[in-house]
């Protein structure tokens, strides 16, 4: 008979919230071990040892602990896990009790599923049973074991080295450079770095692991990606990210710098560079506003957002004159983490004698809403070919 058990929400709820409303990300390194049958509905499994004993894992997350989170993917990254697995892994958190659990969306007999529950996980993490299955040897896989201990160690939280939206057309690569250092580690363990690039909807569609010991470069173009009608896609905005990843809970926080270019396929002649920045900081200011950019009338000029992960992000993006006349139509977003949006103005409406106009851009936060890690860029793209010529990061607001 199987058994499944889901990471969904209690339909019962015990008081006792986690102790301050934050933003929760490090890095997690588990053992588990003393594995015993747990649920025994064959009487032969009192007899069958655990395959795995200990099983060790270490993996990221990064979650908002002021609301429960229902099961997901988002924001979770597996390090290591020393036993075979089956499905997406992710997490579900239970604010009532402070309780992380982690592991497959579903523990079933006869699959390589685990699951595993933190308790107190904003103050430090109590580790509560690991409990898992197997496919294979086929004794086991009718048995459900049980850790008897275990420990959990938090490790330093991960860097995270982030970029603003950048979009390229067909006939374009964006390439995501990173150096390590000046001191990768500063202690015992290896630095990691995942280069990630994500779509505007928070998809990960391309990524790549490295344990650098100086530079590195991942390359992405849009000849891979390919849309569901089996047609190369036009244009597409990206955002770029480096995750630096110590190896150890031991280990202090990985350092390097990155960046992101934009090259054409044929001529391999860059027109874009956009430096990354580290763990950005809520957005406290009413408003970010963008210096002066030129538009000609063969050029369109695009406002992105994106919401930095797990954090949200609420308001207006809207464009004016050099005097503060507004110009095209403002756009609201309410964004959740990883999502993107973004309004256009073509060069053609920006008023000007010569056809070379200027425009300012601007994002401003909802009124009385929760400061959210929004990540304003402006990019001026060639209206016919769709190649992006020019991104602005988003300086410093007085």
């Amino acid at each position: 008979m199987k058994t499944v058990r889901l990471l969904v929400l209690a339909l019962f709820v015990v008081v006792a919230v986690a102790s301050q409303a934050a933003t929760v990300t490090n890095a997690y390194y588990v053992t588990a071990s003393g594995f015993h049958n747990g649920i025994v509905e064959d009487i032969n499994c009192l007899s069958v040892p655990a395959p795995v004993d200990p099983v060790t894992l270490a993996f990221s997350v990064s979650f908002d602990n002021s609301a429960n989170v229902p099961f997901t993917t988002a924001n979770f990254t597996l390090i290591s896990l020393n036993m075979p697995n089956e499905g997406p892994l992710g997490y579900s958190y239970f604010q009532g009790f402070d309780e992380l659990s982690v592991g497959n969306n579903a523990l079933s007999k006869g699959h390589n599923y685990f699951l595993v529950t933190f308790k107190n996980i904003s103050a430090g993490a109590t580790f509560l049973p690991l409990t898992y299955t197997v496919s294979s040897p086929a004794a086991a896989a009718k048995c459900e074991f049980e850790s008897a201990r275990g420990t959990i160690t938090v490790g330093p939280p991960w860097t995270h080295l982030t970029f603003p939206m950048t979009g390229i057309r067909l006939g374009q690569t964006i390439r995501l450079n990173f150096v390590a250092g000046p001191v990768p580690v500063p202690g015992p363990g290896p630095c990691e770095a995942r280069l990630n690039i994500y779509d505007a909807v928070n998809n990960l569609i391309a990524s790549q692991s490295v344990t650098p010991s100086g530079s590195v470069a991942f390359d992405y173009s849009l000849r891979s990606a390919i849309a569901g009608t089996g047609r190369g896609v036009a244009r597409k905005e990206l955002r770029p990210e480096v995750i630096l990843m110590p190896g150890t809970p031991a280990a202090g926080a990985c350092q390097g710098q990155a960046t992101a270019e934009v090259y054409d396929d044929l001529t391999k002649s860059t027109s874009v560079i956009v430096p990354a920045e580290a763990n950005p900081g809520p957005i406290n200011l009413p408003a970010v506003q963008f210096g002066p950019v030129g538009v000609g009338f063969l050029q369109t000029v695009r406002l992105n957002v994106v919401a930095f992960p797990p954090n949200s992000c609420s308001g207006t993006l809207s464009f004016t004159d050099t005097e503060g006349n507004p110009m095209g139509t403002p756009k609201s977003v309410s964004l959740t983490g990883g999502q993107a949006s973004f309004i256009d103005l073509p060069g053609t409406a920006i008023p000007s004698d010569s056809g070379h106009g200027e425009v300012m851009a601007a994002f401003t936060q909802t009124p009385g809403a929760a400061p959210g890690a929004c990540i304003p860029s402006v990019e001026v793209y060639d209206t016919l070919t769709g190649g992006t010529q020019v991104t602005v990061n988003p300086g410093p607001t007085q």
